[in-house]
């Protein structure tokens, strides 16, 4: 059992010290709408009235390539733009993505599974009617070429932004969004 031990802790330690950090920046642009659960009233259109926004995200990233493996880890620190056409929401965003691809000299395609956090900063609606953190998960595809980056991916959130009870409705709004992204590391 020591040694299986001693061992795992030397390669932890061997993949921290050969692991490769770039920092970045990224921006991109967000298609987003409402996800909306619950009772829809008689003559309302819950999906005409959270029709999509186009945004955007801008932000920095860090990349962490373990070479021992084909995995990248890519937290960011974003600022991101959601919601729909009449509730726009604006949120301070950290998406930790997690990528899985091969390095073709110096390009690499990969996949992308990416759990996020956020926490809403602005809205054009008072901001104690609605959730202030949120979360969720997104699954996408990009590719590195050289220094720059391009990805998309979806995003579903899983935290309720919103409850809404009036007249005949009554229900929760969750985001999601098409993100399309281009970065440059360093």
């Amino acid at each position: 059992m020591k040694k299986i031990i001693v061992l795992l802790a030397v390669l932890v330690v061997a993949i921290n010290a050969d692991a490769q950090i770039k920092l970045g920046i990224k921006a991109g642009l967000n298609i987003s709408d409402m996800s909306f659960s619950g009772s829809k009233g008689v003559g309302e259109n819950i999906d005409d009235m959270f029709a999509n926004r186009t945004g955007w995200h801008l932000g920095m990233a860090m990349k962490m390539k373990f070479p021992l493996f084909p995995l990248t880890l890519q937290p960011e620190l974003l600022i991101s733009t959601k919601g729909s056409e009449h509730l726009r929401l604006n949120y301070i965003e950290i998406p930790i993505n997690l990528q899985w691809g091969f390095s073709l000299g110096k390009i690499r395609p990969y996949a992308e599974l990416s759990p996020y956090f956020s926490y809403l900063i602005g809205s054009n609606v008072a901001l104690n009617e609605l959730n202030s953190w949120d979360g969720g998960v997104g699954l996408g595809v990009g590719i590195d070429i050289w220094k720059l980056q391009i990805s998309g991916k979806y995003v579903w959130g899983i935290g309720k932004v919103s409850d809404i009870k009036t007249g005949n409705t009554e229900g929760s709004f969750k985001n999601r969004s098409i993100q399309v992204s281009l970065g440059y590391f360093l």
